[in-house]
């Protein structure tokens, strides 16, 4: 079996994702984003991340990305947890303690925007990293986590809002299905 048609690569979906991505951060757009990650860390620590990259070290920031975003979905499972114990000591019951466990799920947490966005600036970093370095997007760890954890059409938005004010990167659907 030919590697696009391996279903560990990510299959049809992950190949359509690919070409997507490589058309929406190819020519100028590619130039752009490299100038948007300067505006957030200095010149010098991107020639180094770049002169450093690889499909390996994609896998790292893939990773890391990863853990920030469920990080704060286990953080707020641990709050929901404390807020129903609490109600429960004092001795609520019923509609109320669901309706403050899925408060203590769904508002956000101080900085809580700021660090997912630095974690999909991770992401798109490593999908721009691999494109310029000529790695199939196919074995780009970041692309297929965002694919396979979000869904092409988060992806999609992704990239076109990496050549935007990275402030905005799409924060993505809910860490969690409770939320």
């Amino acid at each position: 079996m030919s590697r696009r048609g391996d279903r560990r690569r990510g299959g049809p979906d992950a190949d359509a994702a690919a070409e997507r991505c490589a058309r929406a951060l190819g020519g100028d757009v590619a130039t752009a984003v490299a100038d948007r990650v300067i505006e957030y860390a200095s010149e010098r620590t991107w020639r180094t991340l770049r002169r450093n990259h690889s499909a390996a070290g994609c896998q790292e920031m893939a990773e890391l990305a990863r853990r920030i975003l469920t990080g704060f979905e286990k953080i707020h499972s641990l709050i929901a947890h404390l807020v129903d114990r609490a109600l429960v000591l004092l001795g609520r019951n019923g509609v109320e303690r669901m309706f403050a466990r899925e408060l203590a799920t769904r508002i956000p947490l101080p900085l809580e925007d700021q660090v997912r966005i630095a974690a999909r600036g991770l992401q798109v970093a490593g999908i721009w990293l691999c494109l310029s370095e000529g790695i199939d997007l196919l074995d780009c760890a970041c692309m297929r986590s965002v694919l396979m954890d979000e869904g092409g059409e988060f992806l999609d938005q992704l990239v076109s809002d990496a050549v935007g004010d990275w402030r905005y990167l799409a924060a993505g659907p809910p860490q969690s299905s409770a939320r």
